[in-house]
């Protein structure tokens, strides 16, 4: 007889109260998915002194159902465990879904940024606060920029790029004039000032250019953008349009990647263009292969354009829902049976191919 919700909460406390690393583990991983709530002094007594694989689960429970907790436990753990825990719990604050620090937490951050002795900390201590910047007076910055290390001194650049105040302004003049990293982010701030000189330094300096994603979404960046990848290729402008989310770039991105299909550079324009237009870039490379097969030309095009289209991210949530199913004779009766999608629909007779010819033919495909 299965466990109702609430018998199932008690043998979870049961087990976080008195089980032992891989009993509490796994009924933490039982509670997010049944989306659990655990009471206070549960966390609290996980969070004295674990072992680090149980820090982690707790860390994943905190994050999915306890998002508004989970910043002042992390600071807990930073605060009481040095090392490999705060540096997970730092890295779980740099996560998207957990929000910005409020007023009480940026003060914590600026105390632990205070004590703390280990300059690689600090700097991760800075970036968390990026999300609420504005609330950091002029003073802290002249003091922190005068900091030992260089990585601090970089990322109290980045979170003065990030912030862009009028009152920073000196700060980062001052900046921009040193020889160092932390000059083409200032570049950013500046320029989000109104200041035009970021964008004459990128044209002479194209290993910057993926920093015009925090520039905005300017029509002479964009412009720079798109001229830098019909050019060169170059990947990092294919990010920096798909960061500034200009779907307008999706064909350039999308054409250039299969000009380069079968390279890494290729796969990874074309991962960028999926993420902004999926149905597009799909439809494209069928396109593309439908082509190829009717009129073929040198060098292994299709070949290589089969693999792209394998290593998409739709054919790969394909393969494993047609695992353990028999390679099909009738591919028509198939793809109707199977119920597929568009897309799904040409993909598949790709993926029963390569079954087909992989080493071990088998009558079955099973999953790994």
């Amino acid at each position: 007889m299965g466990l109702n919700p609430l018998q199932l909460e008690f043998e979870i406390q049961k087990i976080l109260y008195k089980g032992n690393s891989k009993l509490v583990i796994y009924a933490l991983q039982i509670a997010r998915e049944f989306k659990i709530s655990l009471r206070k002094e549960i966390i609290e007594s996980l969070l004295k002194n674990p072992p680090l694989e149980v820090t982690q689960a707790l860390l994943q429970y905190l994050v999915a159902e306890e998002s508004s907790s989970v910043f002042d436990h992390c600071l807990a753990i930073i605060e009481q465990y040095p090392g490999v825990r705060a540096s997970l719990a730092m890295r779980v604050l740099l996560l998207p879904q957990v929000s910005a620090p409020n007023d009480s937490q940026m003060k914590k951050i600026l105390t632990l940024i205070s004590h703390s002795e280990n300059d690689l900390e600090t700097a991760s201590l800075i970036k968390i606060m990026h999300g609420a910047s504005e609330q950091l007076p002029l003073r802290w910055f002249k003091a922190i920029l005068q900091h030992r290390s260089f990585e601090v001194r970089l990322e109290s650049t980045r979170l003065m790029a990030f912030t862009a105040r009028e009152e920073l302004r000196g700060l980062l003049n001052k900046t921009w004039q040193r020889k160092d990293n932390g000059k083409p982010w200032a570049g950013v701030g500046l320029w989000k000032l109104g200041d035009p000189r970021f964008l004459d330094y990128v044209k002479n300096n194209r290993k910057f250019i993926k920093l015009l994603a925090y520039c905005g979404k300017d029509p002479q960046i964009i412009e720079l953008l798109q001229n830098e990848l019909r050019t060169s290729s170059s990947l990092e402008a294919a990010w920096a349009l798909k960061k500034l989310g200009h779907k307008q770039s999706t064909s350039l991105i999308l054409e250039t990647s299969l000009e380069k299909a079968g390279t890494i550079l290729g796969l990874s324009l074309f991962n960028l263009a999926e993420s902004l237009d999926s149905e597009t870039c799909m439809g494209t490379l069928q396109r593309a292969i439908e082509l190829e097969e009717i009129n073929p030309s040198d060098g292994n095009s299709l070949d290589r354009l089969i693999e792209l289209a394998i290593g998409t991210r739709i054919a790969m949530e394909l393969e494993n829902k047609l695992a353990g199913q028999r390679i099909p004779e009738n591919k028509k009766q198939a793809l109707e049976t199977n119920l597929l999608n568009q897309n799904e629909r040409w993909i598949a007779p790709l993926i029963w191919r390569k079954w087909s010819e992989s080493k071990d033919i088998l009558s079955t495909h099973l999953p790994c």
